[in-house]
């Protein structure tokens, strides 16, 4: 029980307000503890709702406030809940033991893969050297004959990407570019040498801020490059890829940029993956809107980072759209 005193004088009459945390049974005995007894009591509307009960006493006036405990944990769990939603924020539960979630990207792929046969098209962006970094697609790439195209920014990261799958080189498409809309070239972020981050220099962003985030370093510490860039419609005009079924973009806080330079109306990946942690709430929201509105369903990734979506012709996912 907890029990909280204010002591205010109104007129000749002294008023002391006291707020008991616990039930109805511990209001009786800070009464009885007092030496007080009841002489009425009268409760509001929106007090009532809120699990409070004022008594007004015969000694002075005491106005007593009963919220149960139950109660008082509910209603700040609801206010902290509103109040982070209103920024874009969610609070929920997670098992705090270590376990292996269910990669719904996996299955989906796997069941494209039985409906569809083993061969699919894909294009990633953020490719990296195509094995850093817990890579989504490097086991389907090198396991399954698809045809795709790798795009990856960073000069040194990409010889390594063409030195890893040059035994399959045959059915990959190489693009050491970066994917922007309406520039020929872009600045991007990355350590320099002298400052090496915990991913060295796998890692590199179009924002200074997300890099040393990543990094855990200071902004100045970064090194610039400029590299070349294009759009995801170049890309695929440039390669006749209309046909798409997986899109995977990791770009470090660019990610729904990167989205965007694809006309969805004219070419539409059947599952479409981005990394969506270092996206602003109303990036995130702005992505998600985005594909919703080109007949898409999204699974936002939550805990896990990567969100996914897949297109309304996925394989029976029609018959339940």
């Amino acid at each position: 029980m907890c029990m909280i005193g204010h002591r205010a004088r109104v007129g000749r009459a002294r008023r002391v307000l006291v707020l008991v945390v616990g039930d109805a049974r511990c209001g009786w005995l800070v009464l009885s503890c007092l030496g007080l007894c009841p002489y009425r009591a009268r409760t509001s509307g929106p007090l009532l709702r809120h699990g409070l009960q004022i008594f007004d006493l015969k000694q002075g006036t005491l106005a007593m406030v009963l919220l149960p405990l139950q109660r008082l944990r509910r209603n700040l769990k609801a206010l902290t809940l509103n109040a982070v939603g209103r920024y874009g924020y969610h609070i929920q539960k997670y098992p705090l033991t270590t376990f292996s979630p269910i990669s719904v990207f996996d299955l989906s792929i796997q069941f494209l893969m039985v409906v569809r046969g083993e061969r699919l098209n894909f294009i990633q962006v953020g490719a990296n050297d195509g094995k850093s970094g817990g890579d989504p697609l490097h086991r389907y790439i090198l396991n399954y004959p698809w045809h795709g195209i790798l795009v990856e920014p960073q000069p040194d990261i990409f010889a390594k990407l063409r030195e890893n799958y040059a035994a399959i080189a045959n059915r990959l498409i190489f693009e050491n570019i970066a994917i922007a809309k309406g520039l020929s070239t872009i600045a991007m972020y990355k350590t320099r040498s002298s400052h090496p981050g915990p991913e060295g220099a796998c890692l590199v962003s179009t924002s200074p801020q997300v890099a040393a985030r990543s990094f855990w370093l200071r902004p100045r510490d970064l090194e610039r490059i400029f590299v070349p860039c294009a759009t995801l419609d170049d890309i695929v005009r440039k390669h006749s890829m209309s046909n798409i079924d997986v899109l995977q973009i990791d770009a470090e806080g660019s990610d729904f940029d990167v989205l965007k330079t694809l006309d969805l109306s004219k070419t539409s990946p059947l599952i479409v993956q981005f990394e969506h942690g270092h996206l602003a709430p109303q990036e995130i929201s702005a992505a998600v809107d985005y594909l919703n509105s080109h007949g898409y369903r999204v699974l936002y990734g939550g805990h896990q980072i990567d969100t996914l979506a897949l297109h309304k012709s996925f394989p029976l996912l029609d018959a339940a759209w």
